[in-house]
């Protein structure tokens, strides 16, 4: 890839990986567009951290307020507090973790599968109907204390589906706690709690990988695109949690369903032109 190319790359994969659109089918798209016939685990490595690292600093207080949980549950469950909201947050969230990374094992054993354009369309038209439903169904007002521990295992199985690309992970999972009830600001909350062991294992993925090619010799210039890439990449990552916040509250996903239609289009024309 050119510089420019990377710091692309980069920026819409971190933007995407906290949107509901898919990073890894963004990243075939452009990869297909840029030329590019196998993935660069060195730029993949990075663009990782980078977008960690966006998760952790956005969502700096969310962590905190989580391990402070975990810190003081035993505490509370003595003294007979357990019915703060915080503690059933934090159960919510070790409940979907271990069915999350059977999907995310599932991801990254397809991770190294070619998908054509019109596989990407199907999928991309696939979580446009994912989004949309829940946008025609009444707002709930349940936070985790309402919730049981299957919502919590079925929010982790529903995000199998992103293993596919082109259906997003923060969608599928957005939309089945909706539809559940859940109030959005703390299913928004649970979902980025969620994303960063689903990042780790990525990252250690790309560790893995990394061990297994071999280290080449990089020149300047592919060092400065991979840590432009990565610079990128902690700013879309950035910028898109600060976008979900905003939308998830505000207006809902209902444009993003739109966007992954347009997204479905754009895939069948390059199919059909490539």
């Amino acid at each position: 890839m050119t510089i420019f190319e990377s710091i692309v790359y980069g920026f819409v994969s971190g933007l995407a990986e906290f949107l509901p659109v898919s990073s890894r089918g963004h990243q075939a798209i452009m990869m297909r567009l840029f030329g590019q016939d196998h993935r660069d685990p060195v730029r993949d490595f990075l663009v990782h951290i980078a977008v960690i690292t966006a998760l952790l600093l956005a969502c700096k207080s969310l962590f905190v307020h989580l391990r402070r949980e975990q810190m003081l549950s035993k505490r509370r469950r003595r003294k007979g507090t357990y019915d703060r909201k915080g503690i059933y947050d934090l159960r919510f969230v070790k409940t979907a973790v271990m069915p999350m990374l059977i999907g995310m094992l599932l991801y990254i054993a397809t991770k190294g599968f070619e998908f054509t354009p019109l596989r990407l369309a199907l999928f991309f038209a696939v979580n446009g109907i994912i989004l949309i439903i829940p946008e025609h169904m009444a707002h709930g007002n349940k936070d985790a204390r309402a919730l049981t521990g299957w919502d919590g295992i079925l929010t982790g199985f529903i995000s199998i589906l992103a293993s596919f690309p082109g259906i997003s992970r923060v969608g599928t999972m957005s939309a089945f706690t909706t539809a559940r009830g859940a109030d959005r600001q703390a299913a928004l909350n649970w979902i980025l709690a969620l994303s960063f062991p689903a990042l780790v294992m990525l990252l250690g993925f790309d560790i893995v990988n990394l061990i297994i090619q071999g280290f080449d010799p990089i020149s300047v210039i592919v060092l400065i695109g991979y840590l432009l890439a990565a610079a990128a990449a902690f700013a879309g990552g950035y910028f898109g949690i600060v976008i979900l916040r905003y939308l998830t509250v505000q207006i809902g996903y209902t444009g993003f369903a739109y966007y992954s239609w347009g997204a479905a289009m754009f895939s069948f024309i390059l199919y059909l032109i490539v």
